[in-house]
């Protein structure tokens, strides 16, 4: 397989947009695991409240996280992540290759029932290179404080019933009108700008596996990758026009994970 197009699997593995579709950082540290919800609590998750710009503590954080890692800078990507390694070197540059950056980023918080925790669906729009037309996406990610009492987006594993109440924050319905919001600013866009069409359907094609061996993507113009429509395999939310399915990742691997923003799995002794 090429060099180019084994990085454009690697972006978009690691860095797919989360058109119509949201990826999710969840952790928790040793510290955290005696915490536990109730049942009534989990479900509540349900039908909370999804706030919007409101919680300006944890806008900033996601400020200088998504900052530091369009930077590639990893040494201020480690005070904003409880896993410092979970942005490769190589996966700073192949960010950093095909994106200019995020605009229009909103934050939209899901307190849950433990202090400065919280489920936190981020809105941004991705301005890639080659593309004049921002592309919206939504990627879902778990907040809460390091050792020092700092607010940082954690990765890993995490305690069985906080893990229940982010899933269930998937069934909220303000939750699902935010997806289904990216999903049709996503086709109206595919329906006005034909160059973003193929870059999003070339995506498609590559994550499915229709593209395959060493067949040359074809390029967008300038060097953009070709590629970029919300993964079927994750069960895009784009593809369907219907509320996102996301598969679980079990872990840390790429082939999970659609981007790398973190990863989420229940401890093995709540399991």
């Amino acid at each position: 397989m090429r060099l180019k197009y084994r990085k454009i699997i690697l972006f978009i593995i690691i860095f797919t947009m989360g058109m119509g579709m949201v990826t999710f950082s969840v952790g928790v540290d040793n510290n955290n695991k005696g915490k536990v919800l109730t049942e009534e609590q989990i479900e509540s998750a349900k039908t909370a409240d999804l706030v919007k710009n409101d919680n300006k503590e944890v806008m900033k954080l996601i400020e200088n996280y998504n900052k530091a890692k369009l930077e590639g800078d990893a040494d201020k990507f480690a005070l904003y992540v409880n896993d410092e390694s979970m942005m490769s070197k190589e996966e700073f540059e192949t960010l950093q290759s095909y994106m200019e950056g995020y605009e229009n980023v909103d934050c939209y918080v899901i307190d849950i029932p433990i202090e400065d925790h919280y489920v936190v669906y981020v809105y941004r729009e991705y301005k890639m290179k080659g593309l004049d037309t921002l592309i919206p996406g939504v990627v879902r990610q778990y907040v809460c404080p390091d050792d020092k009492g700092n607010l940082v987006v954690y990765s890993g594993e995490v305690e069985s019933s906080i893990y229940e109440f982010i899933e269930n924050t998937k069934e909220n319905p303000e939750v699902k009108k935010l997806i289904n919001m990216v999903d049709n600013r996503i086709e109206q866009i595919k329906e006005e700008d034909s160059t973003v069409k193929t870059f999003l359907d070339k995506l498609d094609e590559v994550v499915n596996g229709e593209t395959k061996g060493d067949e040359q993507p074809t390029k967008a113009p300038s060097e953009a990758p070709d590629a970029s429509k919300t993964p079927t395999s994750t069960q895009s939310a784009e593809a369907t026009n219907q509320p996102m399915q996301t598969k679980e990742p079990t872990g840390s691997n790429e082939s999970e994970t659609t981007e790398s923003e973190a990863t989420i799995a229940p401890t093995q002794e709540a399991a």
